[in-house]
């Protein structure tokens, strides 16, 4: 992301349910940036917590969500109804878990002025419990099938930056409304308007702590979307993540299968799968300091994060595909029909 002054209007859009726990950090966070004037709008909704109150203490502009229409989803109805109340000439939508470094809404700014059209960034994932290193792989794939720099591929979702002028021309989150992966279609309606779209990675100026109130809001978290984006996934990036999974996989088994006897060829077996295993981990490593704070042993002992992720997977494949519903924060939606989508 570049950074340079900005003399432009910006409004801040966040969508909020139920979070009280993040809202405060996020707010002051805006308080507190290098670029002063921004519009900071709090679509409640429905919140059956303290979010709106904490919210207006903290000097948002703070508008309830009216019902949700069929067939829309919840977030994209919040950053609908935050967007037409908006007056900045640029719009900044961030999930309420986002963290912000003092200069990053100017560099967020700097960066949609050189680029044009919509720019994403995907948070550094700020890690305090060990099982919040379990999610290495979903990080990971959620980059590959993205895209890190220019993108037709689609976009990351928890904060995301446009002209005005662009989301309403495009049709905004009432285009993508029913779409349980709002910000992935969004940047594909930007891409098909012959507008670009360049995602990056937060670094150290964006990020966020996912999931931390344990091992079953991050099942929740990631099942609910994941079988829905690899399906909306490029054909190429999908089979070239799979191959890459398979391999990892094939590192491990080709270590257990050289335990299984004596002879030459059980340690070839044993050699073989020991360097292709420490290759793996090594290249895990590498590329998981980018993306969050993971710990060396979070790649040594790769097949615990790659083992859940396949659990994950296969569930998010059932709800998707054949039980044809989702959920997330006490709503429900079901796959496929967006008349009675309300998640």
């Amino acid at each position: 992301m570049k950074n340079s002054a900005v003399p432009i209007s910006i409004s801040v859009i966040i969508p909020a349910r139920n979070e009280a726990a993040n809202i405060g950090k996020l707010l002051h966070d805006l308080n507190h940036q290098m670029l002063s004037h921004a519009e900071v709008i709090v679509v409640d909704d429905g919140s059956e917590d303290a979010t709106a109150s904490l919210a207006a203490a903290n000097g948002a502009l703070v508008i309830r969500a009216e019902e949700m229409p069929d067939g829309w989803i919840g977030k994209s109805w919040a950053c609908w109804t935050g967007a037409k109340t908006a007056q900045g000439e640029l719009l900044v939508f961030l999930d309420a878990d986002v963290e912000l470094e003092k200069d990053a809404l100017q560099l967020l700014a700097a960066s949609q002025k050189e680029a044009g059209g919509l720019v994403s960034v995907q948070p550094y994932h700020r890690m305090e419990r060990a099982y919040e290193q379990l999610s290495a792989f979903f990080n990971l794939i959620v980059i590959a099938s993205v895209g890190d720099g220019d993108s037709r591929a689609g976009a990351f979702g928890p904060c995301l930056i446009c002209r005005r002028d662009d989301y309403f021309r495009i049709g905004g989150h009432e285009a993508v409304r029913g779409k349980v992966l709002e910000h992935f279609e969004l940047g594909r309606a930007f891409s098909s308007d012959q507008m670009p779209v360049s995602n990056f990675m937060g670094c150290e100026k964006i990020s966020f702590r996912m999931y931390p109130d344990g091992l079953g809001s991050m099942f929740r978290g990631w099942s609910k979307s994941f079988a829905a984006g690899a399906a909306s996934t490029a054909p190429f990036v999908a089979c070239a993540v799979s191959l890459w999974l398979a391999g990892a996989v094939s590192a491990v088994i080709l270590m257990l299968s050289s335990l299984k006897g004596q002879g030459e060829a059980d340690y070839w077996l044993l050699g073989t799968g020991a360097a292709s295993y420490a290759a793996y981990s090594l290249q895990l490593a590498l590329w998981l300091r980018k993306t969050g704070s993971f710990k060396g042993w979070t790649a040594l002992l790769y097949p615990l994060p790659l083992s859940l992720f396949m659990l994950f997977f296969a569930y998010s494949l059932f709800s998707t595909f054949i039980r044809r519903k989702v959920s997330w924060k006490g709503r429900v939606v079901s796959i496929g029909s967006r008349e009675r989508g309300k998640l």
